[in-house]
């Protein structure tokens, strides 16, 4: 198999494994977690923010270097080349993980989080190593999958409490806003049928679907900006809509990227956003982030 190959099969699945997770230090013998600096105690509130934003920073470059390993266009030499410098950018941001304490209730989290980012850091730094040999050995290359597959098991673990940390600090927001929103919105119902149809936006009088959710509580999600066909870039799943949270869930079952299928055995994807407000033909959802997308329905 050819170094390329497998590299660009092992990254999705660190890419799709979890809330966004990834990648190690500098050198291969020295753990993320073993550094004794002086930091910072985080809140829970600081806390939370610090490993949305990380994970989300990761998932950013890793999504760059996917995007490197599935362009065709790269022979196996300029692939190795910037393969090696967006490695060195992505341990920058690995190391960030260990650049603050967790608070009390996060440090066992924390911990599975840092042997997952150990594990990628020591996975892709071999993968550089490796990519730049005019013959890469195959067997570490093969074994630098299995360390991705272990870190995704670590950070899988360690998210846990930190994510049901999260939807509780949610669902605690949403509840106080929950008297204000009603005012001028919609009541979505239990069944969240009030969501079903075709979502998007309008260009002149050309409508573009972003997301479209089905009664049958399936749903498409497409990137349908005219520049690609919806078979070169979609997700199918399952949306769920809980009305005690006010949150939407969307679970991914299959996921195709510039054409590019991604097999179903690595999507774990789970994507939530909050349900802010059904207006006449607008509704407006708030992502993890707190960013707010507002989308127009089909007329």
């Amino acid at each position: 198999m050819k170094a390329k190959k497998l590299v660009s099969l092992a990254l999705p699945i660190m890419l799709l494994g979890g809330c966004g997770a990834d990648t190690g230090a500098d050198k291969p013998s020295t753990k993320v977690e073993a550094k004794q600096d002086k930091k910072e105690v985080l809140s829970k509130d600081k806390y939370l923010v610090k490993i949305n934003d990380l994970a989300m920073e990761l998932t950013q470059k890793i999504t760059e270097i996917t995007d490197m390993a599935m362009d065709k266009s790269n022979d196996e030499k300029t692939f190795a080349k910037e393969f090696v410098k967006q490695e060195a950018d992505l341990q920058k941001t690995i190391k960030k993980f260990n650049s603050f304490e967790p608070p009390k209730e996060f440090k066992d989290a924390h911990k599975g989080i840092l042997k997952a980012v150990d594990c990628y850091s020591k996975a892709y730094q071999t993968q550089a190593q490796e990519l730049v040999k005019k013959e890469p050995d195959q067997t570490k290359l093969k074994e630098s999958m299995e360390l991705v597959k272990q870190g995704k098991d670590y950070w899988t673990t360690g998210m846990k409490p930190i994510q049901k940390a999260e939807d509780d600090l949610q669902s605690s927001t949403r509840s106080k806003d929950k008297t204000e929103l009603a005012k001028d919105s919609i009541k979505v119902s239990e069944n969240g049928k009030e969501l079903v149809g075709e979502w998007g936006s309008y260009s002149g009088s050309t409508f573009n679907v972003g997301l479209d959710f089905r009664s049958d509580g399936k749903y498409s999600a497409f990137d349908d900006t005219g520049k690609t066909t919806h078979e070169q870039n979609h997700i199918y799943g399952e949306w769920i809509y809980n009305a005690d949270t006010n949150k939407l869930t969307l679970d991914a079952s299959e996921y195709v990227k510039d054409g590019k299928k991604y097999d179903k055995d690595d999507l774990r994807v789970s994507i939530k956003f909050s349900v802010k407000s059904i207006k006449g033909d607008t509704l407006t959802l708030v992502d993890e982030k707190g960013q707010e997308q507002v989308l127009q329905k089909r007329k």
